[in-house]
């Protein structure tokens, strides 16, 4: 796998690039800034805690699914990162079913971003990270929500709302 050409689909520029191990981008950028992993695949919850724990940064982790059986495998593992779910719908019975299963946050996609649904997410104590930015108009509504933070792949675009 490491020899295929993973850039080429996404534009010109990244033809070449290849597969970075966990192990690669751990060492560039876990003792830099916090970082958020998903888990794709619930086999892979016990090998990612624990190659978490080896590198001792719980603290500016977060992992994230959309798979409740990987989240629920990943509570029951001591110490873990912060837990949040990728949702595909933001309402009241998901942030509870998030608290219920002691998540630390909820993750909707951008555009179904509610001021009043954060603010109900706020109370609850979940943290509220959004994906599925795709414009710079989705920047806005973070902001305009008060949702804490997002994935997203173009970060200048956050430092031009300062």
């Amino acid at each position: 796998m490491r020899e295929l050409d993973t850039g080429s689909w996404f534009a010109p520029s990244f033809a070449g690039e290849r597969i970075v191990t966990l192990i690669e981008f751990a060492e560039l950028y876990v003792p830099h800034i916090p970082v958020c992993l998903e888990i794709k695949d619930p086999l892979a919850v016990e090998p990612l805690m624990e190659t978490i724990r080896s590198w001792d940064v719980i603290a500016s982790m977060h992992v994230t699914s959309f798979s409740w059986t990987a989240l629920l495998h990943a509570t029951r593992v001591h110490p873990h990162p912060a837990l949040g779910s990728l949702s595909t719908t933001f309402d009241r019975d998901v942030i509870q079913r998030c608290v219920g299963r002691g998540l630390d946050q909820i993750c909707p996609p951008v555009n179904l971003l509610e001021r009043r649904r954060v603010d109900e997410a706020h109370n609850s104590g979940l943290v509220v990270r959004a994906w599925g930015v795709r414009e710079r108009r989705d920047v806005d509504l973070l902001f305009a929500t008060g949702a804490d933070g997002a994935t997203i792949n173009w970060p200048e675009w956050i430092l031009d709302r300062r």
